[in-house]
């Protein structure tokens, strides 16, 4: 479909994540009273976190990450909707599904996202138009491992060294033997810009694009009136990134954390509406 050349991927990809970037600004600033500061910086922020060399090196490298990218910004779409039809719950359903399927390790993201369906629409009664197709591919992993492998399990082991970089128990009692390790998980999770790792491998306009975002992000949840649904959109974010504070982050970067940054600047149009 795209030939041998990477860039049309490329180019087809951009065209995606512009299209539904500009689709979710234009949907809220038609129907919702927005601050003009906060939307017009979101925007800016939205198309340089995309654009940056390190970013689009993970569609040259077909790193498997950036489909769930543009998943990702449908599902706001459909979070920002006042009711969901059985179609919708459908194809959130299929969605989700499909993330974890290309990328197990957004599990954590992909929870959370359910638990802020039920917050937001409260119909739990048709929650199961979501999980039918969810559990078909949360079982698509498992049945493969079975049928190759003789193992119904989802990965040979999870807590492998090669990627499962800090215990969560580590951090609480050994956290002198880990420091460093954590510092280094730290500084690419947040991305650094005093950090020469970081600058090396993502330059300096994608670190100072984030911590612009997280900013941004920060002085939208503060300044708008709190709830439990602000609340849960504000951790949508966390529950992307936090994996990461003991998995790997660092290799292709930012190929791990470029979803829960994006969520972080769609999520703060969200808390603002």
């Amino acid at each position: 479909l795209f030939g041998d050349s990477h860039y049309s991927l490329v180019l087809f990809s951009r065209f995606l994540f512009l299209l539904l970037i500009f689709n979710i600004f234009i949907y809220l600033y038609k129907n919702y009273k927005i601050n003009k500061l906060i939307f017009s910086a979101s925007y800016f922020l939205s198309y340089i976190l995309i654009s940056t060399y390190s970013s689009k090196l993970n569609l040259f490298s077909s790193l498997s990450e950036w489909p769930t990218w543009i998943i990702g910004l449908i599902i706001i779409l459909f979070l920002l909707k006042e009711a969901l039809s059985d179609i919708d719950l459908l194809i959130i359903g299929s969605l989700l599904g499909l993330m974890f399927f290309i990328r197990e390790n957004q599990l954590p993201g992909i929870l959370f996202l359910l638990l802020v369906l039920i917050v937001k629409f409260k119909n739990v009664k048709k929650l199961y138009l979501v999980f039918i197709p969810l559990t078909t591919f949360l079982l698509l992993p498992f049945i493969h491992n079975y049928i190759f492998g003789g193992e119904f399990v989802l990965n040979q082991d999870i807590f492998i060294s090669g990627y499962y970089y800090l215990s969560p128990s580590d951090l609480i009692y050994n956290f002198q033997e880990i420091k460093e390790q954590f510092l280094f998980q730290i500084n690419y999770l947040f991305a650094n810009p005093f950090n020469s790792g970081v600058r090396t491998m993502a330059g300096t306009i994608l670190p100072l694009s984030i911590w612009s975002t997280i900013t941004l992000w920060l002085y939208s949840f503060l300044i708008n009136k709190k709830s439990v649904k602000s609340f849960i959109y504000f951790l949508i974010p966390i529950s992307f990134l936090s994996p990461h504070i003991f998995y790997q982050v660092h290799t292709y970067y930012p190929r791990h954390i470029m979803q829960g940054y994006i969520f972080i600047q769609m999520e703060g149009m969200v808390i603002e509406h």
